[in-house]
């Protein structure tokens, strides 16, 4: 347990120089009761709107939680139900028809 200073390991566009953050350690049993007073705080749902929502590009965000989730959210954000949220293309290979990248990627 302890606070420890995080960042993103990734390079994701405008605003990736300000993604760091404080990580809190906690033993389970405290991240268990604060699981438990987060869903019982009766706040947002991460639903198929919130989610497009929090997939729009952003910066300087102040860190928020939701008490809950749709159902069948992941499953919808996998089967592109839900598309991708703007943002930078991500290259040739990876817009490209999936057939074509499956071809090219073949061993």
């Amino acid at each position: 347990p302890g606070q420890f200073l995080g960042l993103s390991a990734m390079f994701s566009g405008d605003g990736f120089a300000g993604m760091h953050f404080n990580v809190d350690s906690v033993t389970p049993d405290q991240f268990k009761a604060w699981v438990d007073q987060t869903r019982a705080s009766g706040g947002k749902t991460l639903d198929s709107d919130a989610y497009k929502e929090l997939s729009k590009p952003t910066s300087n965000v102040a860190p928020f939680v939701f008490s809950d989730v749709e159902p069948d959210l992941f499953q919808k954000v996998l089967t592109q139900v839900l598309p991708p949220g703007p943002g930078p293309k991500l290259g040739p290979i990876v817009d490209a028809d999936p057939w074509l990248v499956a071809l090219c990627v073949r061993k």
